[in-house]
């Protein structure tokens, strides 16, 4: 093949394998099939588990872990390490981490790579007859259909050969402006047919196996007008599309309808590539001459060839030489589309041309320069894998690979990358250029190998590029741009992408769990783009904006190409400091990709137009309420503004004096996740006459309604009326705050207390704003001042705490008319406005004496006095306070829980913490959430896709936990993993058990998950539908938040008139006794029944229904005891075994118990097995 074929070097490979399903990474090192590609990747992929295999093997960690050794006792006998000792233990330690990302690396090679002398002898074979077929072109008779293109003759056909007919539709290629002179061509066979891409740079990444084939067509294919009114671009897909049909006639069992197709090269309608699945690959051949049994044998493998399919997708792609055009004529300021003569110049369509003309020369650099370094090679193959993973891979918009290579020999230029580096390294300065330097987009750059300084005619070069490109990567010839098809917003995203994988990398680096773990958020878990920004705008239609907009302005580069980056453009100027980030792109890829060869391309063009913009939000400014203009003074700039907002600009003075063109918004200021819907509806309709829910959605802003507020009654006074209700959140956590510190106030004033109150701190989720029941009572933590006069017996400490409440009791009711209630353990407050504030006192010498005696009720009171407000405020400061979505995406996510009935298996504490992880910025795969939407679609993703089993939760968002411990957390981790289904680790609580040592368990993690998956397919069915309205959307989405009653096997429907709390009435004020007949009646259920049943339901809401699941392991045949009998347990005899008796559960004892302890109570019990209603 070598010797026949040409090789030459490209990276131009676009994805035509797009329909084919991305598969996970498997956790097998040897492909089991020599003779077939491995391309079946499994979900069960484990890196955890290599890395523990392979530790042990690998010398040289052991000997940097003796090294350390080693020190650390020589340590022990000093008082401190020398620095060279110290820097010795951060190089091991390094250098230890960095072979596990060695070990990880090498996996995913064998993984993604291609065993290049096993698995493509066949292929090569296939190409080669390929190209004798190709070749074969000249030796064929053309005859033309009457009312059909007319082709010259060049040579005629040998005799007694079958006739080849070209049938030429120009339906088959709407967008070819033929003429009268494009019909006069002459056809030669191609001047060269190159292997090229990533195929021949063995650079090609599973399962995208995509073979590239240049085909060069003669130049006297062309004439020197040809580069004028798209002339070259009709005679290019004219020359392509008979090679289409003259592989047909030549081998139609090969060549046929279903395995050939027509793309677009980097998206250009005007220039098609043919691209060839051969499905089979026929090579096995008999020969005659073989004996009986060899025919036999040979036989048999052709049968099994003829069997297997192949994964190769072959793309044909034309080019021309150099020579064929005038350079100088199409230069960057050249008018080509003479058929236009306003047009001032044409640089995109100039550009189309060049791009074929030097598209060799490229090809020869990225080859040249790449082939001799193995890491380079493999380091192509991470970046591709990267690109693919976190869906940056475009060829029409963004970064293709042929493109990532040229940047890469550009870094090899430069000597910022050098081929004896690793390909981790090669990799991570890839991510690095993007991520600090801003070369393409502030300058451009010029691929040039003698690392030349850029001279000022070449910045005055790269500046005129500038003003029509938005990257500028240029040849040493400076006449073509490698570029021209990246867009602003695609490097905005890819820069945005390579930070969040860099954090990963260095977050990675001290520790072997994180290290595992942030490796496959890189590379092995795919980006979800329906999660990966705040919010998103879908546009369905741009009709409209084709009638109005002037041909003349999108001639050049093309329609949609003019409406990307104009809707582009007037977004971000329109959102400006509102947003951190916007990417315009389709919601497929290869959507023009697959027109059959037969096929009318013009009804396939007529197809849906879809395009996505994504939103990532600001913080700090994305719910302002006016967006500031110029001065008015300044005339350029307000009409510059005027235009931008039209009628909604107005003249505005501000409180500094200053009179500003402004935007305002105060209509949407209790509603602020409206104002970024707001903001694109107007644009959309202004600039492109698009109507919202007709042309586009916009998605993201419907969440905040779902999140129920209880209303807050608030009265004038003890024995007044109900003044007014409250149901807006921040109000009533501002009328929360200013009651507690009133009344912390009033009781530190108390003279009679003979200590001082030295804290209160809060315990309640509604400081943290994340509290889903405004109405029960809202506890505190009472401190006083330590004494030696406090009792050393617990039973002394509680009852002179009991006097305390008493003494502040009377102080309240005394000089400031509060009444209070005590109990054995707390005082509640009763506030004017309704609320019932708890406090709960605590001391030093008590706790001490708690943590020494450990009495029965430690862990209660533990919980009470130390944990809770030490969580609160591990929330509050570090949540909270600095992340604005937080508070009210963790009550979404609270409601979402509590509606599943979970309630009692996910603690509030837990739930904040899981949300919290998603605003760590350590151990994520996106930005941090700014939406409700975003936020809580992640929070579903992270609950079904994080490997809980394999990997702690870590949550140090002050970066306080060192390097040794979080050693001692992945070490506990390890031993603990099998034990406990969620290990939280925060900096507060290092060992994970705090959070979750009781509940989840397994089977409930496993019911989330499932819930979860269920609910993320519903939401993004929801949010891909486009003919729905908004308020059916809301309506759609809300039921989201209903529990399936079918999901349980047992439904136990309770009596309404029994479920009201009960309430006390004093001085008018309503408030909660803690009683709740429900939750006794589940107690006494888990005391007796829990043992073969999990009781659901929800416990934020006065729900009538109550959910029951069987255990499955509690119904597996047991050994009778005597104990058995009891109807608690409820087993039945079922068998005699070897002179045992064999027991299960009764179900039906089971539910006549549950009915006999519910007496009074349940309404009825209903089964789903039949839907019965047993009781």
């Amino acid at each position: 093949m070598e010797e026949v074929i040409d090789m030459r070097s490209s990276d131009e490979s676009e994805n035509s394998n797009n329909e084919e399903t991305e598969q996970e990474l498997s956790s097998e090192i040897e492909i089991e099939n020599e003779n077939e590609i491995e391309n079946d990747f499994e979900n069960d992929f484990d890196l955890n588990e290599f890395i523990n295999e392979n530790e042990n093997e690998n010398e040289n960690n052991q000997l940097i872990q003796n090294q350390n050794d080693q020190l650390n006792q020589k340590n022990l006998n000093q008082k401190l390490p020398s620095r060279k000792e110290l820097s010795q233990i951060k190089e091991n330690q390094e250098i230890l981490y960095s072979n596990i990302y060695k070990i990880q690396i090498e996996l995913l090679l064998k993984k993604i790579g291609l065993d290049y002398k096993k698995k493509t002898q066949d292929i090569k074979e296939y190409l080669f007859e390929l190209k004798n077929k190709i070749d074969g072109i000249e030796n064929i008779k053309f005859q033309i259909k009457k009312n059909q293109i007319t082709i010259n003759q060049l040579q005629k056909s040998q005799q007694n050969q079958k006739q080849f007919i070209y049938s030429f539709k120009k339906s088959n290629f709407p967008n070819l402006k033929l003429s009268n002179d494009t019909l006069r061509m002459n056809i030669l066979k191609p001047s060269n047919t190159y292997l090229i891409g990533s195929f021949l740079t063995e650079s090609l990444v599973k399962p995208y196996l995509n073979i590239d084939v240049g085909i060069e067509i003669p130049s006297d294919v062309f004439e020197q007008e040809d580069i004028f009114d798209y002339k070259y671009h009709d005679k290019r897909a004219i020359y392509l599309h008979l090679i289409s049909q003259y592989l047909q006639y030549i081998d139609p069992e090969q060549f046929t309808n279903a395995n050939m197709h027509f793309s677009f090269f980097k998206g250009n309608r005007r220039k098609p590539i043919l691209v060839i699945k051969p499905g089979f690959i026929n090579i096995a051949t008999e020969n005659n001459t073989k004996s009986e049994k060899q025919k036999k044998r040979t036989k048999r493998k052709k049968e099994r060839l003829e069997k297997r399919k192949t994964k190769f997708v072959i793309r044909i792609i034309p080019m021309i030489s150099q020579k064929t055009f005038d350079i100088n004529k199409l230069s960057l300021e050249s008018n080509n589309l003479k058929k236009n003569s306003n047009q001032n110049s044409t640089p995109f369509y100039n550009n189309s041309i060049l791009e074929d003309m030097f598209f060799y020369h490229h090809l020869e650099t990225i080859h040249e320069t790449i082939t001799n370094s193995k890491s380079i090679s493999e380091g192509i193959l991470l970046i591709k894998e990267w690109l693919h993973k976190r869906k940056l891979y475009s060829y029409e918009d963004g970064i293709s690979g042929f493109l990532a290579s040229i940047i890469l020999v550009f870094l090899i230029y430069k000597k910022r990358v050098i081929p004896s580096m690793t390909s981790y390294q090669v990799f991570r300065l890839f991510l690095e250029f993007f991520n600090k330097s801003d070369e393409l987009i502030s300058q451009g750059i010029i691929i040039d190998d003698q690392n030349r300084k850029i001279q000022e005619k070449d910045k005055l070069i790269l500046q005129s590029f500038r003003k029509h490109f938005d990257i500028v990567i240029l040849d040493e010839f400076k006449a073509c741009n490698l570029a021209a098809h990246f867009k602003l917003s695609s490097f905005y995203a890819i820069k945005e992408d390579a930070r969040i994988t860099l954090d990963l990398l260095r977050n990675g680096e001290n520790n072997r769990s994180l290290t595992i773990l942030n490796f496959q958020n890189i590379f092995l878990i795919p980006t979800n783009l329906n999660l990966k920004y705040d919010g998103y705008i879908t546009i369905s239609s741009i009709e409209n904006f084709k009638k109005k907009a002037k041909k003349i302005k999108y001639q050049d580069c093309g329609f949609e190409n003019y409406f990307k980056r104009k809707i582009y453009r007037i977004l971000q100027k329109g959102y400006g400091n509102r947003i951190s980030s916007l990417a315009v792109f389709k919601p497929n890829e290869d959507d023009y990709g697959d027109c059959n060869i037969q096929e009318s391309m013009k009804n396939h063009f007529k197809s849906k137009f879809s395009l996505i913009i994504g939103i990532n939000l600001n913080p700090e400014n994305c719910f302002k309420i006016v967006d500031r203009g110029p001065e008015a003074d300044d005339q350029i700039k307000a009409a510059k503004f005027r235009k931008l907002w039209g009628k909604l600009s107005e003249l505005r003075r501000f409180t500094d004096g200053s009179i500003l063109e402004a935007v305002a918004w105060e209509k949407y200021t209790e509603k602020q996740e409206s104002i970024p819907r707001a903001i694109a509806e107007f644009l959309l309709a202004h600039h492109f006459g698009l109507e919202v829910g007709k042309h586009f959605h916009f998605i993201g802003d419907k969440f905040s309604k779902l999140i129920k507020i209880q209303k807050m009654v608030i009265r004038s006074g003890f024995q007044g009326k109900k003044k007014t209700v409250l149901s807006h959140y921040h109000q009533i956590c501002e009328l929360v705050i200013s009651s507690f510190q009133k009344i912390s106030q009033n009781m530190k004033e108390l003279d009679e207390l003979p200590l001082d109150i030295i804290s209160i701190q809060p315990l309640s989720d509604i400081f943290s704003q994340t509290s889903i029941d405004v109405n029960k009572p809202i506890e505190f933590k009472l401190e006083f001042e330590t004494s030696a006069k406090w009792p050393d017996n617990i039973q002394a400490i509680k009852h002179l705490k009991i006097a305390f409440l008493i003494e502040i009791s009377k102080g309240l009711e005394k000089y400031h008319k509060i009444n209070s209630k005590i109990s054995l353990d707390y005082l509640d407050v009763f506030t004017n406005s309704g609320f019932v504030l708890r406090f709960f006192l605590s001391n030093g010498k008590e706790n001490d004496l708690l943590e020494k005696n450990r009495p029965q009720d430690y862990k209660e009171i533990e919980k009470k006095i130390l944990f809770e407000p030490n969580h609160r405020d591990f929330i509050t400061q570090n949540f909270t306070k600095k992340n604005q979505i937080y508070p009210e995406l963790t009550r979404l996510c609270k409601q979402w829980i509590h509606s599943n009935y979970l309630s009692d298996y996910f603690s509030n504490e837990l739930i904040e913490i899981l949300v919290g992880y998603l605003f760590s910025t350590s151990n994520i795969r996106y930005s941090q959430p700014n939406s409700l939407y975003s936020g809580f679609l992640r929070f579903l993703d992270f609950m079904i896709n994080f490997e809980f089993q394999n990997f702690p939760i870590i949550l140090d968002p002050n970066h306080i936990l060192s390097a040794q411990d979080l050693e001692k957390i992945d070490k506990q981790f390890q031993s603990l993993k099998n034990k406990v289904p969620i290990y939280v680790s925060t900096s507060q609580y290092p060992i994970g058990t705090r959070y979750t040592s009781e509940n989840p368990t397994k089977l409930i993690m496993k019911r989330m998950q499932k819930i979860a998956q269920k609910t993320l397919n519903e939401l993004l069915s929801i949010f891909e539908t486009q003919e729905i309205t908004n308020k059916e959307l809301f309506n759609q989405i809300q039921k989201i938040f209903q529990v399936q009653i079918t999901d349980f096997d047992l439904i136990i429907k309770l009596k309404n008139s029994r479920l009201i709390r009960k309430k006390l009435e004093k001085n008018g004020i309503d408030f909660y006794s803690g009683f709740s007949p429900k939750e006794k009646f589940l107690q006494e259920l888990n005391n007796k029944l829990g043992f073969a049943i999990l009781f659901f339901h929800n416990q934020m809401e006065l729900d009538s229904e109550i959910g029951i699941v069987f255990k499955p392991s509690s119904f597996l045949p047991k050994e009778f005891k005597l104990s058995d009998l009891t109807s608690i347990n409820c087993a039945i005899p079922t068998k005699i075994q070897e002179d045992n008796l064999i027991t299960i559960p009764n179900i039906f004892e089971i539910i006549s118990s549950i009915w006999i302890i519910g007496e009074g109570i349940i309404e009825s019990i209903e089964s789903n097995f039949e839907n019965k209603i047993l009781f």
